[in-house]
């Protein structure tokens, strides 16, 4: 084979020379997730199975990393499997640190080495190139005498490198720091070079000193098998005859054959190393291309390079995705001069086989006269599934290659529904790695593809930058001139040409089409004249009115169909059908599908099973991914009054089966990957999403001259807290805000708590249409009711009736404060006073509202009453421990942890405890997988609101609001509130005044059935003098002194001092009353005042 080789001159380093080819990588791919392809990935495997170069703790193996002279004291020890323990405290260095000693004696002690002084070492310092290769060079046998240095050390160890191929692929010069990544490389090549011994033609000896004569190193051979292991190449004789046994490579001499290597092919056709460790293989690595490309090849351009004595005298093996190809030089010779056709393409007909993004690599071999060209494409697909436990993924094709959900990678190093390109060869996933996200918008589109052909001139331009497709991209999944300024989200491959375009991140431009009609021919011409007006259903599941150019004599061709849309500045819209089954119907020849609305009335007709990307529609299989569309309706009496439910994605659409009225509609790519569907009163698998939200119809609007207006609701999702924001005048603000109507419960002030199984949002993240459950019926549907009983035997008591729960389902409770908590079913107590809004899956509860209310004669506590001690709070993955009272044992803690994760909807799959951390490793309802850590911290910062003697709201270091106005049946007009130091009270009202927990650093004690006494004159005791003063409701005041007096309008006369009087509930005040003279005078004055009248 012949190689490019590389000769190293002191303080010089090669340089690139660009040409027209870009150069490829030759490697397979790393165990070390940061090592690139386009590092030394063959010495880095090989010496890690051997054990001379590993990774860090970390896993990585730093291939940017400078070597230090103790590290590579390490390798060099590793490398010769030096016992260094045996060596320990023996080197002449004083500087070296003790974990790197042993391995510096032991080097220093072999001849290996040398300090830079009798005493220093200098280990903290970067091994040069020059300084690592005269270490491997000693190992090999070389430099055994002073005469081998010369007057320059580096000189002479870079001239006898250089003969015998030691810095081939080294990219580090003389005298620069050497890599990790470079290092690995020198350390293979040293393995695969020749072991020599020193000859000399004699000595002479002066007194200590020894003079050696014309020393020259042969190499050293053997006859053994082991001898061949890596390279079987024969040594010659000083007559030019071969030796009789092979020369002794080191690692042969090292490893005596349990470290082989073999040439051969990859699974592409490339010529490859195949390495091999005490029988089990390391890896097969390709060996470098003498030219790459990664676009058309042409015969007049491959002609060109491998030249005329290739293309005529040697033997050709071609590959195309590692199957062959019938291609010689002979072919090649005829077609010398096409520079149109791909190479192959131009000799045997029928597609190209090279184009925009496939990798052409192309191997001449001298020696053995063949040219081995190995054509490899590589295509666009979506993460579909990591496994962590047996660390691989697996890839949801696009159409455009040859994967499916069967096929596995071994990788982790990649996330679920990540876009990346790979490779595909002998019937297995070759290589991936991670496409490059581009964006921008739209501002020329170039499209010749014709008749459904890829064609390497279409591209489009995006900020000034003009990008090409890769070949493998799927014609119809191309942009067209109507894109033109749409924003475009695309993924490119390793060399820049556009793999996958995300259809779902561009301008929504599908719509199902329900009805069409015209208007009367108001100007003439018959039906020409007639308007075509059309009900379009759009992928947020908005249904919208539109004028269309459609002719009225076609219009039956679009209804119940799937169409791709546009509207010109008068909003007339144009409308293409995208439906047809391309090989009976004209549509641009780019999709196909079921040709409109069909029956899906049997499993084979329709069957969409949530996760699985492989579906069922009229017969036909059909390929979902993360960007399919789809619609589901219910219909009505009214085209007006159909429900839409939109879900993107096949993780998030529910199960859907036949059903006896069903019908299914789906737009797809010619490679059946389904662009839309639309499902029509199909079987909704359960109860689908069970969502709870607060209808109001006071609903706060906020006004939003970017995204448009829109109404605040609270709600449940996916078991967090949020509040929706509402589209002005959209189906959903009519079912949440403007017409309520009775669906859920109502709570009072225009409220209602309704469940609802979809909530859909436009791309300005406003919530457009939503899907309320219908009241019970069948076992299916929405209940409401009165009192409620505490799970037991796996069921809860709703009114007078128990109920079982499914697996997943939804709790929520709506507090006294008026706010959603999330919570769990084994919270639910006994109380006959609260409510609930519970969702039924034949019979089985799928989620639960309940609506605290007070009291409740059969409760076995009191509503509002602190029933937890413990609380858990996240921040970043990281969870703390917070508590009420006496510090809680390990185990409670634990069990408040996996309940608070349940809380969250999550599924504990594993736990463990490293250095007395834990490790929560859950799933989420959609599959996710998400981990939490505790470090045992439990913090006793929990602080309680006390009402009355009972703690009713947790909070810690926030805010938590009570509103007292829940608690003025308690007696009197209000209440006493503690200071911070909990020992001193103040009277507040209950009508105007909220609890509020906000910087408190102690417990909030509460005491309610309080009055004011106005008093000033100290007529009486018993009340707390204050602002105001407070006593207790139903208490008594002492009456100070004998007299007359008026509390609030009674008038109470005392005939001795200390006289008891009993307040009640109202505020209270006292004055003295007037005297008898006061009285009379009073009189006489209202006398005069009515004489004057007169």
């Amino acid at each position: 084979m012949r190689n490019l080789k590389r000769a190293l001159s002191l303080g010089l380093t090669a340089a690139m020379i660009s040409g027209l080819m870009v150069m490829g990588s030759s490697a397979a791919s790393s165990s070390y997730t940061d090592v690139a392809d386009t590092d030394n990935v063959e010495a880095i495997e090989v010496l890690k199975a051997v054990g001379i170069m590993v990774g860090d703790e970390s896993g990585d193996f730093n291939p940017d990393q400078n070597v230090t002279r103790n590290e590579m004291a390490v390798v060099m020890s590793n490398l010769m499997a030096y016992n260094v323990a045996t060596y320990a405290n023996t080197s002449p260095f004083t500087d070296v640190p003790s974990w790197a000693e042993p391995y510096v004696a032991a080097c220093w002690t072999n001849g290996i080495t040398a300090g830079t002084s009798a005493t220093t070492y200098g280990g903290s310092e970067s091994v040069t190139t020059a300084q690592a290769a005269l270490m491997l060079m000693k190992a090999l046998g070389y430099f055994q005498y002073a005469s081998d240095f010369g007057n320059d050390w580096q000189l002479s160890t870079v001239s006898q490198g250089n003969k015998i191929d030691l810095f081939e692929d080294v990219d580090s010069g003389v005298k620069e720091a050497m890599t990790r990544n470079d290092l690995a490389q020198l350390v293979l090549n040293t393995l695969e070079a020749g072991t020599v011994e020193a000859e000399t033609d004699g000595s002479i000896s002066v007194g200590d000193i020894t003079i050696v004569n014309n020393v020259s190193y042969k190499y050293v051979t053997s006859g053994r098998d082991y001898a061949t292991a890596i390279n079987d190449k024969l040594d010659t004789t000083n007559d030019g005859s071969y030796s009789s046994g092979a020369i002794v490579e080191l690692g042969e001499k090292l490893y005596q054959g349990d470290l082989t290597k073999e040439e051969g092919y990859d699974d592409f056709g490339r010529p490859a190393d195949i390495w091999e460790y005490q029988a089990k293989e390391i890896g097969t690595f390709a060996k470098t291309a003498d030219y790459t490309y990664t676009s058309k090849v042409t015969s007049k351009a491959l002609y060109n390079e491998v030249g005329k004595t290739a293309t005529d005298n040697y033997d050709w093996t071609v590959s195309f995705n590692g199957d062959p190809v019938k291609y010689d030089g002979e072919n090649l010779s005829a077609n010398k001069t096409d520079d149109d056709k791909d190479f192959v393409q131009k000799a045997l007909g029928g597609d190209a086989r090279t184009g925009n993004g496939v990798v052409t690599e192309v191997y001449v071999d001298g020696t053995d006269k063949t040219v081995d060209v190995a054509i490899i494409e590589y295509y666009a697909a979506e993460v579909y599934e990591v496994n962590e436990d047996d660390a691989t993924i697996t890839l949801s094709d696009f159409g455009y290659g040859p994967a499916d959900n069967n096929d596995e990678y071994d990788t982790t190093d990649f996330e679920e529904d990540q876009i990346v390109m790979y490779s595909y060869a002998n019937g297995e996933i070759q290589d991936v790695y991670a496409a490059e996200q581009m964006s921008g918008e739209v501002t020329r589109v170039r499209s010749n593809t014709t008749g459904g052909d890829e064609a390497d001139g279409d591209n489009f331009v995006v900020d000034g930058t003009t990008y090409k497709y890769n070949k493998t991209m799927d014609s119809a999944d191309r942009l067209v001139t109507e894109n033109v300024n749409n924003n475009v989200v695309a993924y490119l491959d390793a060399n820049g040409y556009v793999a996958y375009i995300d259809e779902s991140a561009m301008t929504y431009d599908y719509a199902y089409v329900l009805s069409m009609g015209t208007s009367d021919d108001q100007y003439g011409g018959g039906v020409a004249g007639e308007t075509v007006y059309a009900r379009l259903v759009l992928t947020d599941g908005t249904l919208v009115k539109v004028e269309t150019d459609v002719k009225s004599t076609d219009r039956n061709d679009y209804v119940n169909h799937i169409v791709s849309y546009s509207a010109d500045k008068n909003k007339v819209y144009s409308l293409t059908v995208r439906d047809y089954d391309n090989s009976t119907k004209d549509d641009k020849g780019t999709m196909r599908g079921t040709d409109g609305l069909q029956p899906g009335t049997d499993s084979s007709k329709l069957k969409i099973e949530n996760g699985v990307a492989s579906f069922y529609a009229d017969g036909d299989r059909y390929t979902a991914n993360s960007n399919t569309v789809f619609i589901v309706a219910d219909s009505d009496d009214k085209l007006d009054d159909y429900d839409f439910t939109v879900y993107t994605g096949i993780k998030n659409v529910p199960d859907i089966d036949f059903a006896k009225n069903a019908g299914v509609d789906v737009a797809a790519t010619e490679a059946g990957v389904a662009k839309v569907v639309y499902v029509q009163d199909a079987d909704v698998s359960g109860a689908g999403n069970v969502i709870f939200a607060r209808a109001d119809k006071n609903a706060k609007l906020v006004k939003d001259s970017e995204t448009g207006n829109y109404y605040e609701i609270n709600a449940v999702v996916d078991g967090k807290t949020v509040t929706l924001n509402v589209k002005e005048n959209s189906t959903a603000a009519d079912r949440l805000v403007n017409s309520i109507g009775t669906y859920g419960l109502d709570i009072g002030s225009g409220r209602r708590i309704i469940a609802l199984d979809s909530v859909t949002e436009n791309a300005d993240g406003l919530v457009t249409t939503v899907s309320r459950y219908e009241k019970l019926s069948g076992g299916d549907g929405f209940t409401t009711g009165t009192g409620t009983g505490k799970a037991e035997n796996e069921t809860v008591l709703l009114t007078n009736e128990r109920f079982a729960w499914d697996d997943e389902v939804v709790v929520v409770r709506y507090n006294y404060k008026g706010d959603f908590e999330v919570s769990r079913i084994n919270s639910i107590k006994t109380d006959s006073n609260d409510q609930y809004v519970a969702v039924m899956d034949s019979n089985v509860i799928a989620g639960i509202c309940i609506i605290e209310k007070d009291g409740g004669e059969n409760s076995e506590t009191t509503p509002g009453t602190v029933l937890d001690t413990i609380l858990v709070t996240e921040n970043d993955g990281k969870l703390t421990v917070h508590y009420y009272g006496d510090k809680p044992a390990l185990e409670d803690a634990l069990a408040t942890i996996e309940s608070w994760l349940e809380d969250q909807g999550m599924t504990l799959k594993d736990t463990t405890i490293s250095g007395g951390k834990y490790t929560f490793t859950c799933t989420s309802s959609r599959g996710y997988t998400y981990e939490y850590t505790w470090d045992r911290t439990m913090n006793g910062d929990v602080k309680v609101i006390i009402i009355d003697g009972k703690a009713v709201q947790y909070f810690v270091g926030k805010n938590e609001k009570i509103d007292m106005a829940d608690y003025s049946n308690n007696g009197g007009t209000g209440f006493l509130f503690s200071s911070d130091n909990g020992k001193t009270f103040a009277y507040k009202d209950y009508a105007t005044v909220d609890i509020d927990a906000n910087n408190r650093t102690d417990n909030i004690v509460v005491k309610t059935g309080y009055i004011t006494v106005t008093d000033a004159s100290n007529l009486a005791s018993g009340y707390t003098a204050g602002t105001p003063n407070y006593m207790e409701a139903e208490g008594e005041l002492t009456i100070t002194a004998p007299g007359t007096y008026k509390i609030n309008n009674e008038v109470v006369t005392t005939a001795s001092a200390k006289e008891k009087y009993t307040v009640g509930n109202a505020d209270v005040t006292i004055v003295k009353w007037q005297t008898e003279t006061q009285l009379e005078n009073a009189i006489e004055n209202q006398h005069e005042i009515g004489r004057a009248h007169v």
